[in-house]
């Protein structure tokens, strides 16, 4: 199964060129992103109350 940062990559890269079709600084941050929601959807990490922390699950 594919990850979301996996497809995310794979819609802001042009298909012909491969080039990405976003700026250099939004990419990895929307890569970075995506990641971190995979890993707070698989439970591997746990957001505090506030929100404003990660906590390792388990």
């Amino acid at each position: 199964m594919a990850l979301l940062a996996e497809d995310l990559l794979l819609l802001a890269l042009d298909d012909d060129s491969g080039k990405a079709l976003v700026d250099s600084i939004t990419l990895p941050r929307a890569l970075a992103g995506a990641v971190l929601l995979e890993l707070a959807l698989d439970n591997v990490v746990l957001l505090d109350e506030e929100g404003a922390r990660g906590k390792k699950a388990g």
